[in-house]
């Protein structure tokens, strides 16, 4: 199978070494990426074993698989050229998949349409603590409370960098950007309703930090906070009692770090697999839940900052 992959951060150098060690995969990449992979130690190597075509027109046309790794409010228009060609049999999607839940539910409604096969970015699911804590929920009795806390300083205001990930309007911010791997998880977790949810910051940056309650069938409960501008560093899920606990620097701490690259790759693998190598599925039920897991706390965010007005 041919995959190719549009993006020119880490969608593309995390990417890349994945599709490349995938057995019986072609990685193709489109000629202005070849510079960004030039330059790099841990994904130079791959330039000549890359398939290299002109454009991104090229690349869809040539392949039977895509990762797009873009800003969020482009990836629907290129969902619908996607759609058009009849070649293409799956698509990763990195998260979020669009600017807004509408536009979301949106875009997985026309790749339902076409039978495409649909994999998306969120991860959280697929590393070390959270296999643990899925554990830890099933034995738990009704009515226990758990915890997750992300505490850091991201790139973004580190560098004072003006970009998408940083405007919650263009699918940034705690909420859309970080926050979608937490619902999604909790989603899988079972936790289908939206307890609270509140944002904070200061404008421009209106969504710097999210706290948000979840609960599932049997009253057990996981609370949330994702500060993206904190002086600390910190990753912690526990339960209420703090009986269980597993604190790290960073989400991914746990996972293995490749001889070349990032430990993020290593999760990567489990995402790419699960889209172009299992058996191929529709868009399910389990994705819109997803989304309306996220249109739920937006809503509940709104609410609580009306509640705040004189």
């Amino acid at each position: 199978m041919k995959i190719g992959i549009l993006g020119s951060g880490f969608g593309l150098y995390g990417y890349a070494p994945v599709v490349a060690a995938l057995p019986r995969a072609q990685l193709v990449l489109a000629e202005k990426s070849r510079a960004i992979l030039r330059a790099r130690e841990d994904v130079g190597h791959l330039e000549a074993e890359a398939q290299w075509v002109p454009d991104f027109a090229a690349m869809q046309a040539d392949c039977q698989g895509l990762i797009l790794a873009v800003p969020p409010q482009v990836q629907d228009d290129l969902v619908q050229q996607i759609a058009k060609n009849t070649l293409v049999e799956r698509i990763l999607l990195e998260k979020p998949i669009a600017a807004t839940p509408l536009k979301a539910k949106a875009v997985l409604k026309h790749l339902e349409n076409t039978g495409i096969h649909v994999g998306f970015g969120y991860n959280f699911r697929h590393l070390r603590w959270a296999q643990e804590l899925r554990s830890q929920i099933e034995n738990a009795p009704d009515g226990s409370d758990f915890q997750m806390r992300w505490l850091f300083n991201a790139h973004h205001f580190q560098n004072d960098l003006d970009n998408w990930k940083r405007d919650p309007n263009q699918g940034g911010g705690a909420l859309r950007f970080y926050g979608i791997h937490a619902i999604d998880l909790f989603r899988w977790l079972g936790f289908e309703k939206v307890l609270a949810s509140t944002l904070a910051g200061n404008p421009p940056d209106i969504a710097v930090e999210w706290q948000a309650s979840f609960e599932d069938s049997r009253s057990r409960k996981v609370h949330l906070h994702i500060d993206t501008r904190s002086h600390e560093t910190l990753f912690e899920v526990a339960s209420a009692s703090q009986d269980w606990r597993v604190e790290l620097a960073d989400p991914y701490a746990q996972e293995r770090l490749p001889e070349r690259g990032d430990r993020r790759q290593t999760v990567l693998a489990h995402v790419v697999r699960e889209t172009f190598v299992e058996p191929a599925t529709a868009v399910s039920a389990y994705d819109y839940a997803t989304i309306a897991g996220w249109q739920a706390t937006e809503a509940l965010a709104r609410q609580s900052e009306k509640g705040k007005e004189p």
